[in-house]
């Protein structure tokens, strides 16, 4: 069963209605704690790039589907922003980078990769659409 949760304006002051859009679609899955807890940190981290990165003519749009298939659970995340495969480039000097030397950023796209199962880019429509997947365990 799918669901798209609708499209956002990417504003900081839009993250809060973005991440309830998720919390309540995760909530009528019945997710598990740390998968919802886990799926609402990935969002704050794109949503936040958009925001920040998208676009210097306009606000970018981003749009979520949360969807749950045969043992795992997929997240769509799309925006209208500038073209940028974030998975492309990694670099993961920077996790042995420590204090006053560590360099600003990096180290969201390593978290939404360790913490995902798969992690896809493409560019569709003149939209980055990010796919991620997540296994969920058997219910007991």
């Amino acid at each position: 069963m799918s669901a798209d949760l609708g499209c956002f304006q990417a504003k900081a002051d839009q993250l809060d209605t973005i991440r309830d859009a998720l919390a309540a679609r995760a909530t009528a899955l019945a997710l598990p704690d740390r998968l919802c807890a886990t799926l609402s940190l990935i969002l704050e981290e794109l949503f936040l790039n958009t925001v920040h990165h998208g676009s210097a003519d306009q606000v970018p749009i981003a749009s979520l589907t949360l969807e749950q298939l045969p043992r795992v659970v997929q997240l769509r995340y799309e925006d209208s922003g500038r073209a940028h495969d974030p998975f492309a480039d990694v670099d993961r000097s920077v996790l042995a980078e420590t204090g006053a030397a560590r360099r600003v950023g990096g180290l969201g796209v390593i978290l939404i990769e360790t913490l995902a199962d798969t992690a896809h880019y493409e560019r569709r429509a003149e939209r980055n659409r990010i796919t991620l997947t997540f296994a969920v365990p058997p219910a007991r």
